[in-house]
């Protein structure tokens, strides 16, 4: 059995999960590096991490988290030289209740979450999406607050249009946990106070079933560029898309 590594996150000092969509096989090459970077919300950055993530060539940042989220920890990016912030939010409903403690609205499992992401925030993730190919030079980095659940569904779909496999894309989205093992225990506190009754376990965790669940719906709706299309994406968006995941 071949053993599949994730790729590590970025060395900075105020994110945990920051790392390159790059270098996973792909066909008979490579995704590129360098293109995107997915991550944990980046409202701990000090001046060298910002001018880290300036040379690295971030040019486009995309907030997935809500409001709410964006409002109590605001992006290190927003301001920063000309990179360009913008916000799109995802199951921005859904954060804003286990902000305030309320867990009745969480599905039975992170994977049957992800499945809703998928059929009913089809706007969001389209809208996230186009910006991503319309971004000509330099490099997306797109996050939610953990680096884990919105943005590990994006992160299928980019992966998937590009040829990778499902292993490997299942490899990309379990090394979350890890990472944010420091912030999970930190997190984790701080809402059984909001929550008495408990928080799910799956919020904390990134296990492989989850994303095989996201995996299998994107297969019964036709693969990543039929949804794709189906959600809105133009033929060029998509090209444009395949192209910064795989050109050289």
């Amino acid at each position: 059995m071949t053993l599949i590594s994730a790729n590590a996150p970025l060395p900075l000092q105020g994110t945990y999960n920051t790392r390159d969509l790059g270098g996973y096989p792909a066909g008979p090459g490579a995704v590129c590096t360098g293109r995107f970077l997915r991550s944990d919300q980046p409202a701990g950055l000090g001046e060298g991490d910002l001018e880290a993530l300036y040379r690295y060539g971030v040019r486009l940042s995309i907030d997935l988290r809500s409001g709410e989220e964006c409002r109590r920890a605001p992006s290190s990016l927003r301001g920063y030289r000309d990179i360009r912030c913008e916000e799109v939010p995802l199951l921005d409903n859904l954060q804003s209740s286990l902000a305030a403690g309320e867990t009745a609205g969480m599905p039975d499992s992170m994977g049957a979450l992800y499945v809703s992401l998928l059929r009913d925030s089809q706007p969001s993730l389209a809208r996230a999406l186009s910006l991503m190919a319309g971004c000509r030079e330099g490099c997306v980095l797109y996050h939610c607050t953990a680096g884990k659940d919105r943005t590990g569904v994006l992160s299928m779909l980019l992966l998937s249009l590009a040829g990778v496999e499902e292993a490997v894309i299942v490899a990309d989205y379990a090394a979350s946990e890890a990472n944010m093992a420091p912030f999970f225990a930190k997190q984790r506190a701080a809402l059984e106070k909001l929550a008495p009754g408990g928080i799910p376990e799956g919020a904390f965790s990134s296990a492989p079933e989850n994303m095989e669940m996201a995996l299998a719906e994107l297969r019964r709706q036709g693969g990543a560029e039929e949804y794709l299309r189906t959600i809105g994406l133009t033929g060029g968006e998509i090209g444009a898309l395949r192209a910064r995941l795989l050109a050289d």
